[in-house]
């Protein structure tokens, strides 16, 4: 009888000594979890290879490489960059307007406490330099039509007291289940394929049976798909972290790189579970499994981790921005593909003229044989001097000379370009020709934004999503008392301490909702200045028993350049004619402090009108 060759091995060491290098027997949990996992991604990344044939180079025209095959010396192969040109005219303008999620609750009751809310929100988002991950999701939007976050809470962030995380999530990374709309639109799963370091995930995953058994994995991701062979290109600036085609090749770039395959998934598993009868009798109900969702794991072709998803709103931790959308796709349409076909028939003209300048524009010499001048014995220098002893001297002709036509080319074209972008010189502050009225210039302006309210919309869908997980994910994990510091009054700092806890009847036992989960109570301890400039915690802690969801609303379109002006304008005409007050003029500008200014020039109003009053009597 034979036995295997881990078993022999295993005979050599008694029970109290370590096995080195003894790789534990797959549970069939694992087996099953490994197979989910590995059929969901190859459904998603099948799907998604129509979609995504096409990425690196929208990425590599947006980085000015847009030649693409190698040209003869001798020719020009110049770019001048049309692409980046529009995507850096229209993000800046997006973003100017610091876009945020405002709450407001669905229960009048929870009215105080959604200010509150609005409160922590911009604590978070300061704290985490949130602008920055938005401005990179809307590059990728630009760039390959769409653009990805993650947002989830970080345990170990702030010394183990936890934080809120939104990062921006490299679409490459992403593969959703073909039907999926959006990431909790029709979406069954997604899986996320992440290369990382793998002392960061020996880290991670300290203790586990497997952690030992990590060994570099360079995964080939598609097989016959160059897709992410070509963003690892070393000559050009792409992100060095997607692997390469080929399996397992040892690179210089990947020797501490280990590919992490995350599975995300509403499945529809069920199971039994006993439920005691107040008779003392028990009944078996059948229940889901997985009622919030499931997330596995895979490393190295090992599970693991295969634990319920906790969050409450029941949604996974993604959200997506569209820069274009195409209908009833889970994809948008990015900036770079319309825009593509003109940008590389502006550069072949531009350097059709180039080369004619170069080579066929200098003048050249004719030395007929009788000049009696050796061919090559001069140059052309200014003033000089060819001596010649024979019967024709030698002759200048002129180059060849553009055509008028081609220049017309060039601003016809560039015309085009920004037809097909949307963009018009007004958009970027240019004054238009023959135009001076003011209500011209304004309504020019509000007619040239129509592309970029569209693109506005849009980020308005993607910031209401991502707001809602964060309230949910604000009101589910924050129980450890923490202090918030949010400065919305110019000079003056308001600091509070939060924390949400579950609530509980008289016997210690959780009071459960209709739906199932916890009732719990939000608590907000507010910090005095004292007079001596120091602060001081209030002993009085404010409770609001969390009764309801939170409305999330988003309007960045008010807030582009050209609206904004407009609405300031309109608002000062109202404050002249004496419709509104000061107050209500600040407030709606959002000027800081605006109840404190109101409030000062009330108070110096009033002492004014005092003293005239004195004067006269």
């Amino acid at each position: 009888m034979s036995i295997g060759i881990q078993t022999e091995h295993e005979a050599r060491y008694k029970d109290d000594e370590p096995v080195p290098n003894i790789k534990p027997d797959e549970t069939p949990e694992e087996k099953s979890a490994k197979k989910l996992v590995d059929k969901c991604y190859h459904k998603a990344k099948k799907y998604r290879e129509k979609y995504d044939k096409s990425w690196i180079t929208y990425y590599k025209f947006f980085r000015g490489d847009q030649w693409p095959q190698k040209r003869p010396a001798y020719r020009h192969s110049e770019v001048f960059n049309l692409i980046f040109q529009t995507i850096q005219a229209v993000v800046p303008i997006m973003t100017d307007s610091r876009p945020r999620p405002h709450y407001t609750p669905t229960n009048p009751l929870d009215l105080e406490l959604s200010e509150i809310v609005n409160d922590l929100f911009e604590a978070d988002w300061n704290a985490g330099l949130w602008m920055q991950s938005l401005s990179e999701v809307m590059y990728d939007g630009k760039i390959f039509g769409t653009g990805a976050s993650y947002l989830y809470f970080d345990p170990k962030a702030e010394f183990g007291l936890g934080r809120i995380k939104y990062e921006s999530f490299d679409p490459l990374y992403l593969f959703p289940c073909p039907s999926a709309q959006d990431t909790n639109k029709k979406c069954q799963y997604i899986v996320t394929t992440i290369p990382d370091d793998i002392d960061l995930i020996k880290e991670r995953y300290s203790g586990h049976k497997y952690v030992k058994f990590i060994r570099p994995d360079l995964m080939d991701l598609t097989e016959k798909n160059s897709l992410y062979s070509e963003r690892l290109s070393p000559s050009r600036n792409y992100n060095l972290d997607m692997p390469k085609d080929e399996y397992k090749t040892e690179t210089d770039l990947f020797t501490d790189k280990v590919l992490v395959t995350t599975l995300y998934i509403k499945p529809n598993d069920v199971e039994e579970k006993e439920q005691q009868q107040p008779d003392g009798t028990v009944s078996y109900i059948t229940m889901k499994k997985y009622p919030k969702g499931r997330k596995i794991v895979k490393i190295n072709d090992m599970i693991f981790e295969d634990t319920p998803l906790d969050n409450d709103d029941l949604k996974f931790p993604f959200a997506i921005y569209k820069n274009y959308l195409d209908p009833r796709s889970f994809w948008g349409i990015s900036e770079v593909e319309q825009l593509k076909g003109p940008q590389q028939i502006f550069n072949k003209v531009i350097n059709f003229v180039l080369d004619v300048l170069t080579y066929a524009g200098n003048p050249i010499w004719l030395v007929p044989t009788m000049s009696g001048v050796k061919p090559g014995s001069f140059h052309s220098a200014p003033g000089m001097q060819v001596p010649f002893d024979g019967e024709r001297p030698p002759q200048r002709v002129e180059g060849a000379q553009l055509q008028p036509y081609v220049i017309q080319i060039i601003d016809r074209l560039e015309t085009w370009f920004n037809d097909i972008a949307g963009t018009r010189d007004v958009t970027r502050g240019i004054k238009p020709p023959g135009v001076t009225a003011n209500a011209a210039i304004e309504n020019l302006q509000d007619a040239a934004q129509t592309r970029i309210r569209e693109k506005m919309r849009h980020m308005d869908v993607y910031l209401q999503e991502v707001g809602q997980q964060w309230v949910q994910l604000a009101l589910q994990h924050y129980t450890a008392p923490r202090v918030f510091r949010y400065t919305d009054k110019q000079d003056v700092d308001k600091y509070f301490k939060f924390w949400v806890e579950e609530q509980k009847d008289g016997e210690g036992q959780l009071i459960i909702d209709d739906k199932g989960d916890p009732v719990r109570i939000a608590n907000i301890q507010d910090y005095a200045q004292l007079e001596d400039g120091s602060m001081a915690i209030s002993e009085q802690v404010r409770q609001y028993i969390i009764r309801g969801s939170f409305d999330v609303k988003v309007n960045t379109t008010s807030g582009l350049p050209f609206s904004k002006a407009e609405k300031e304008q309109r608002l000062i005409q109202l404050f002249d004619r004496n419709v509104i007050d000061r107050k209500e003029l600040l407030t709606q500008m959002e000027y800081p402090d605006a109840e404190a200014i109101s409030e000062r020039m009330d108070r110096r109003d009033m002492e004014i009108a005092q003293a005239q009053q004195q004067q006269q009597q």
